[in-house]
């Protein structure tokens, strides 16, 4: 009987997978490499490399990604460690503050960025306050270039919490004996 329940807990789950993950993704394809009458192309492929304005998203994508994982990691690799090696009060607290993050939805990350470097956010209150900006002509951090930093602040903010769990457990099963012999 138990066979028979994992067989077809099995074949349910395959028949989802194909019918919402492969499916569509097979009918992505089939448009992106078959013209209208069915003969096999790959125009619209190399029309991605040739025109300057998908060029250029294709460009800004992979530069935001890397630019959005090199600061998650500067964020989550020293948080992982000082985690791992250090004991100091209140660490349970601020270990579930640190993957809070995680839990938010992105549109909660955005409104908060949108408030700490937004053109009356808190970076410009506090550079108006202690003299370092003009009151009357406040830099808005989020718009024309910086967008695109902010945008990658937010992934950074959003999705640091993943690699901070991945380098705390990986941090967590270092053998010490490994680290003594090391030293």
């Amino acid at each position: 009987m138990t066979k028979r329940f994992a067989i077809g807990t099995y074949a349910i789950t395959l028949a989802i997978f194909a019918c919402f993950f492969l499916w569509p993704i097979a009918q992505i394809l089939q448009g992106r490499f078959f013209d209208q009458d069915g003969n096999f192309t790959i125009a619209f492929f190399l029309e991605v490399f040739q025109n300057p304005i998908y060029l250029e998203g294709l460009f800004n994508a992979f530069s935001l990604a890397i630019l959005s994982t090199v600061m998650a990691l500067l964020l989550a690799l020293p948080l992982a460690f000082v985690f791992d090696r250090y004991q100091f009060p209140a660490k349970k607290l601020l270990g579930a503050l640190v993957i809070l993050p995680i839990m938010l939805p992105p549109f909660v990350g955005a409104i908060g960025l949108r408030q700490l470097l937004g053109e009356f956010g808190v970076l410009n209150a506090l550079l108006i306050d202690i003299g370092w900006m003009n009151e009357t002509q406040p830099i808005d951090w989020l718009s024309g270039d910086g967008r695109f930093y902010g945008v990658a602040i937010l992934n950074a903010l959003s999705l640091y919490p993943i690699l901070y769990l991945n380098a705390q457990a990986s941090l967590a099963n270092i053998d010490p004996a490994m680290e003594e012999a090391a030293e």
